[in-house]
C-alpha cells in the first residue's frame, strides 16, 4: 500500500466499481482506512508472525504489523482470504502445522496454500515441484486441516 492508495480507492468506489486489495499487512492503519472502500482482501500470510524477518528480511516488526492487520480484517465486515505461498526451502511439515495453529488461534477457519513458481529452461513459470509435494503431503496427513491448495 503506497501513498495515494486511499485517494485512489475513493475514486474507484465513486465510479461505482468494486475494489479488491492484496496485502502482506505491513501498514495496518492504512489497511483500516482502505477497508471502508474495499470489498475483498487477499492477505498474504508469510509464515509464523515471529519468523517474518526470516522470510521478508524487513525486520522483526513486520510480523507484529501483519498480526495487527489480520486482527483488523477479522474485526471488519470485509470478505478476505488468507493465503501463503509455500517454498519448500523454507517450509517444513512442522512449520505448516505451527502456522495453521497460529491462524486458528487468531480465528481463521480457511487458509489457501499455493506453491511458489519455478522457471523452466524455456523461461515459463510452473509450480515448484518440491513445494507442491510439500503441500499435498501436508494436506494428506491433515485431512481436517483448514488449509486447501490452489494450483493455478
Amino acid at each position: 500500500m503506497q501513498a495515494g492508495s486511499l485517494d485512489l480507492a475513493k475514486r474507484i468506489v465513486e465510479k461505482g466499481l468494486s475494489l479488491g486489495l492484496h496485502t502482506g499487512g505491513y501498514r495496518p492503519e492504512m489497511l483500516r482506512e482502505l477497508l471502508n472502500y474495499t470489498s475483498w482482501v487477499g492477505f498474504d500470510y508469510k509464515t509464523l508472525f515471529s519468523q517474518y524477518d526470516a522470510v521478508v528480511g524487513a525486520g522483526a516488526a513486520w510480523g507484529a504489523l501483519a498480526a495487527e492487520s489480520l486482527n483488523i480484517l477479522l474485526q471488519s465486515d470485509c470478505s478476505f482470504e488468507v493465503r501463503t505461498t509455500i517454498d519448500a526451502h523454507h517450509f517444513t511439515l512442522e512449520l505448516l502445522s505451527a502456522c495453521e495453529e497460529e491462524l486458528t488461534r487468531h480465528g481463521i477457519d480457511s487458509w489457501v496454500l499455493q506453491a511458489c513458481h519455478s522457471a523452466t529452461k524455456e523461461g515459463a513459470l510452473t509450480n515448484d515441484a518440491p513445494s507442491l509435494n510439500l503441500i499435498t503431503t501436508y494436506l494428506a496427513r491433515n485431512p481436517h486441516s483448514i488449509a486447501r491448495m490452489r494450483t493455478a
